[in-house]
């Protein structure tokens, strides 16, 4: 059996400290009111596991003050509500799996402006994206993209989760099968051993 890890992450980043007393404290700095309500609308089935991630985040809320609730929707509902916006019934959070074409340029372009409903706007960032994409150097594309990658991390337009990597496993029988940063599957090149 062969399994194969595909990532591109900036690896001089750290994940965010889990610090609920330095959650409360921004909290309170802001304004927040404690109890709070706040709704996070996810699926179930669409993800993995995301009815039981979700309410997990609320329970992290629930720590730092809020009064938070998780409401499980048809996928197509929820697309609706996205769609639709704040107006349309979406709720103040929602869990959303993102993917891209894997080359780090797809995945960042989910936190630009107008992505999914968002709204964070940061014009350096959207620059070095850009510049990403125009890019033919992989090292010098993979520097652009650790940048942008520090930006977000920085302004945290998003509760950025995890990173599922993906794993494949295949038999010893399936031989020429190449993995695809793009997760498409492409059998017609293999050859199956006897």
């Amino acid at each position: 059996m062969v399994v194969v890890r595909y990532e591109r992450n900036d690896p001089s980043l750290e994940p965010y400290p889990y610090d609920p007393e330095k959650a409360k404290q921004l909290l309170a700095e802001a304004g927040v009111p404690e109890g709070l309500e706040i709704k996070i609308q996810t699926t179930t089935g669409r993800y993995l596991r995301e009815k039981e991630i979700s309410q997990a985040v609320a329970g992290y809320l629930n720590d730092v003050g809020f009064n938070a609730s998780v409401e499980v929707l048809d996928y197509s509902i929820l697309n609706e509500y996205r769609n639709a916006g704040k107006e349309g019934g979406l709720a103040e959070l929602n869990y959303i799996g993102l993917g891209g074409y894997f080359t780090g340029v797809g995945e960042l372009a989910w936190v630009q402006y107008g992505m999914v409903g968002n709204t964070w706007q940061n014009e350096e960032f959207d620059a070095l994206a850009e510049e990403a994409k125009r890019t033919m150097d992989n090292e010098q594309r993979q520097e652009l993209l650790n940048q942008c990658q520090q930006l977000a991390h920085e302004e945290c337009p998003w509760i950025f989760l995890f990173r599922q990597p993906t794993y494949y496993a295949i038999g010893e029988r399936l031989q020429n099968w190449q993995y695809r940063a793009d997760e498409y599957m492409y059998f017609w090149d293999c050859d199956v051993a006897e």
